[in-house]
Order: structure tokens, then C-alpha cells, then sequence
């Protein structure tokens, strides 16, 4: 593993402390885990090292230009810069080693993995602060007086040990449950299974994240997890189901946390589900006409682009099509959970008994006329989402199916 040195002038250096200096021993602070020692700079602003840039993969939020926090730090920057270190909190590193040199006045960084060391917190300050120099004239930057207050952590040597930190020091403005879960690499296998796929890049695995375009990511690793949980024929049946993937998000992320041992193996399964998800979006409506003989685009809450003059088609990201209908999800997650009965299980592996794809043209003209009966019986698609008949009723078609073709 290559190792990096950022070496840059500073103004004062100390060190604050070790837990040796308590008298605390090596083996109580191996088993604590984040044994470390803490140094604190002080460096003008203009010698702040770019390098730092390749090194924010530890930071659980990418830094938002736009957002109430980097509007506040330019404001500082721009109307008191000379109080800069006293009204932000700088930044914190994550080394391997961290050297001074006294005489030269240089203090030199180690870094040297991803997952341990880097910039952990202050990306908004350090994003903020680069843009607001390089935009200075040459001559406001040599009477730029802004002072910027750096603390360096040494010898963290545990990913658990950096998520703790991170968790622990964003109070202020709580970083979100998916954030600490991919710094964990809690993803790390949807990564890898999804690695070939077109709408990996567009997938946003912590909060506020954006493409290399500088546009935010528009599928939330939540949706993925609530689309996965789904098909957690272990943890539900014909008779229960994951209702809450659809009517509560901020429970998904802390479901997936606490089953990740067992869920890890329908991970494989992810790239059908997905492309399922999608495909069911697209049939529905033709296949309610079909079926019915009555107006998909009529159903409370459904939308035709079409009777919309300024309204785009849907993207449909998994199978790279588009689709003239909008769809409230609650229409379309009883549909996706249905075919978890589709799902065997043979030890730490899980199969599909026959590809849904097979079987979701034959099946969905059923489905669709469930999901409209329970449309025009509720007239309010949130609450046909969190109904339980409606996703036993989407359940049982599926299930007949597979009867039908004597699958078990």
C-alpha cells in the first residue's frame, strides 16, 4: 500500500494528548480501540494543502457549495475573516504518523489507506475555503489574514474505531445512518454486485452525494435496501410483509444493520430485483387497461405525462427505458414484494425458483387489477401502500402462479 506525505508550513503545533499520559495501559488501549494520539495546529489558510483533496473517503458527507453551512463559512471568509478560527471548527485529519519539525516549522502527514486516514471532518470548510482563495486577485490573496485551526488524530488503526469518531462529532448536524453504514462498508457487497451495472454511479450511498458533474445523485442507497428487504423470505412470509420499507424509511437503514448477516446473501439477488422493480413500473398500466378495460392514468394518484405539457416521461434508471406514467410507489412495492414467495433459500445461498421475468408477463395483468381494485377502494395511494391486504392480495397472485407451473 503506497504510502502519502503532505508536508506544509504551521504556525503553532502541540501535542494535547495520548492515553499513556493517564497512565493507561498499551492493552487497554488496543482493546478500547481507538487508541490515538491528538495533535493540534494552527496554519494560515493559504498553505492549507491541497493534496487533502484525494483524501476525503473517510468523510461521510460530500460538501454541498450550496448548502446552509458553506453559505455561512464564505460569509465568515468574506465579512470576518480575521475571526475565522474562532467561529469554525477547522478541519480534523486522520494519520498514520504525523512528524514536526521544529526548526524548519513543517509538519508532514502519513497517510497511507482510504478507510483509516484522511480528511474526516470539515470538508464544507476545506471545499469553501480553496474556492474562496482561487477566487481572490493575487494581490487580495497576499493580504489574505485567515487563520485555520487543524487537528490531527494518530494511530487510529480500526474502521469501527474511525466510525465511532466521525459519529461522535457531527452533533451538530447528524450524519445520516446510511453515511456511517457505508463508512463501515456495510455496502461494500452492493458495490460489488452492482459493479457492472449502468446506474451504480448514479446511486448515492451516503447523504448528500453527487456525481462527477456536480449533480446530485438521484437513486438513495435507502430505496435500494427497501427494495432488497422485500425479498427477506426468512423474516416475513404470505401472511406478514415488510410494509415499513414502504411507509418508513429512516427504519430501513437500522433494518439492514441489524439482519446485514442474514441479508447479505439475497444480495446476489439484487441486479433482478432492481430491473424487476422497474419492469413492473413499465407493464402496469397497459396491463390494468388491458385487464379492466379501464383508464390506468385515472387512479388516484397516477399521472400521465402525456395530459402534462411541461411534465418528462419517468426515468426508469434499472432497465434504462422510460415510462408515461407516473406511479406512486405504494402501487408499486405490494407488486415488487410479491414475488419474494419466488425466493428459495438452500442453506447460505438464495436462488430464484424460476427468473421473474419469466413469469411477470403471465402475472401482471392479475397484479395490476389488485392494485386498481384497492386504488378505488382506498382513493389515497400512502394508504394503499401501508395495507396489508393490498401487498397479501399482490402476494397470493404470484404464489398461485408458481402453483400453477407446480414450482415450490
Amino acid at each position: 500500500m503506497k504510502t502519502t506525505h503532505i508536508k506544509f508550513p504551521v504556525l503553532t503545533f502541540r501535542r494535547i494528548a495520548a492515553p499513556e499520559m493517564f497512565g493507561v495501559s498499551r492493552s487497554e488501549i488496543e482493546e478500547d480501540g481507538e487508541g490515538a494520539t491528538l495533535y493540534v495546529a494552527t496554519i494560515d489558510a493559504r498553505q492549507l494543502p491541497r493534496e487533502l483533496e484525494e483524501w476525503r473517503k473517510i468523510n461521510p458527507r460530500e460538501s454541498n457549495p450550496n448548502s446552509r453551512v458553506s453559505k455561512d463559512i464564505r460569509k465568515t471568509l468574506e465579512e470576518a475573516p480575521l475571526s475565522f478560527i474562532l467561529r469554525n471548527r477547522g478541519l480534523t485529519i486522520l494519520t498514520q504518523k504525523t512528524i514536526f519539525d521544529n526548526k524548519e516549522g513543517v509538519l508532514s502527514l502519513e497517510m497511507a489507506d482510504q478507510e483509516l486516514h484522511g480528511l474526516l471532518d470539515g470538508g464544507h470548510t476545506f471545499e469553501v475555503l480553496c474556492d474562496f482563495l482561487d477566487g481572490l486577485p493575487a494581490e487580495d490573496v497576499e493580504e489574505a489574514n485567515i487563520l485555520l485551526k487543524l487537528e490531527i488524530i494518530e494511530g487510529v488503526v480500526e474502521r469501527d474505531a474511525v466510525v465511532n469518531i466521525v459519529a461522535a462529532r457531527n452533533t451538530s448536524a447528524q450524519v445520516k445512518e446510511q453515511s456511517l453504514e457505508n463508512l463501515r462498508g456495510s455496502f461494500d457487497r452492493i458495490k460489488e454486485v452492482l459493479k457492472d451495472t449502468p446506474y451504480l454511479k448514479h446511486i448515492s450511498f451516503k447523504e448528500t452525494e453527487f456525481d462527477e458533474e456536480g449533480d446530485k445523485k438521484e437513486i438513495d442507497i435507502r430505496d435500494i435496501l427497501s427494495y432488497l428487504i422485500c425479498f427477506d423470505v426468512e423474516g416475513y412470509s404470505g401472511d406478514s410483509h415488510p410494509v415499513f420499507t414502504y411507509s418508513q424509511k429512516s427504519e430501513v437503514v437500522e433494518y439492514f444493520k441489524r439482519n446485514k448477516d442474514r441479508l447479505n446473501k439475497y444480495i446476489d439477488l439484487l441486479p433482478v430485483i432492481l430491473e424487476l422493480h422497474d419492469k413492473i413500473h413499465l407493464t402496469m398500466p397497459d396491463a390494468y387497461n388491458s385487464k379492466t378495460g379501464g383508464s390506468f392514468g385515472k387512479l388516484t394518484g397516477v399521472v400521465w405525462t402525456k395530459n402534462k405539457k411541461r411534465m418528462q416521461d419517468v426515468e426508469l434508471p434499472f432497465i434504462q427505458q422510460t415510462s408515461e406514467y407516473k406511479i406512486p410507489s405504494g402501487f408499486i412495492y405490494p407488486a415488487l414484494a410479491a414475488f419474494r414467495s419466488d425466493v428459495k433459500v438452500n442453506g447460505g445461498k438464495t436462488t430464484w425458483k424460476i427468473d421473474p421475468a419469466k413469469i411477470l408477463p403471465e402475472l401482471i395483468e392479475d397484479i395490476a387489477e389488485q392494485v386498481g381494485k384497492q386504488s378505488q377502494e382506498f382513493r389515497n395511494p400512502n394508504k394503499l401502500g401501508k395495507n396489508q391486504a393490498t401487498w397479501s392480495l399482490c402476494y397470493f397472485v404470484v404464489e398461485r402462479g408458481l402453483f400453477r407451473r407446480n414450482i415450490r
